[in-house]
């Protein structure tokens, strides 16, 4: 047996520290499912506070019968009134539909699906019929092609 430490003398040594929390296992779905209904709290907000995972919070919270909205985030707590989807607008807080803008996506959809019209032909047509969007300017393919992925066999 050789001894190894006479030989090597610059030799340092590193610890890895790893900080981690428990998960707790017992989280009662009822509880996630109040913080985020009734205190208004996101997913990652949940998250954070119970040492959860996002997966892990929307499994509970799906246990518990509270369906999530997009991005974890429940229609009724809507909080970035900056940019809501095209065909929404936020009110109060709370994410409501949006008439005027419901009308282009319609139009939008009945252009697609029913006159079986091009991407180009759709933006052509709702330029003509005098529609603007959200900044006032002509539409574009790209917004018209996110609006109908968004709410094709929804609206």
């Amino acid at each position: 047996m050789v001894d190894h430490t006479l030989h090597c003398t610059n030799t340092s040594h590193l610890i890895d520290i790893i900080e981690f929390t428990t998960v707790p296992k017992g989280v009662n779905p009822l509880n996630l499912a109040h913080l985020y209904t009734n205190n208004g709290l996101t997913v990652n907000q949940i998250a954070d506070r119970v040492g959860l995972s996002k997966a892990a919070v929307i499994g509970r919270l799906k246990e518990a019968a509270v369906t999530c909205g997009q991005n974890g985030r429940s229609e009724e707590n809507y909080r970035f009134a900056h940019n809501p989807p095209y065909g929404k607008k936020v009110v109060d807080g709370k994410l409501i539909t949006n008439r005027v803008e419901m009308k282009v996506v319609r139009e939008v959809i009945r252009c697609r699906d029913q006159e079986k019209l091009s991407w180009h032909k759709t933006t052509t047509h709702l330029n003509n019929l005098g529609y603007r969007n959200r900044a006032d300017r002509p539409w574009t393919k790209t917004s018209i092609v996110q609006i109908y992925q968004r709410w094709a066999g929804k609206a």
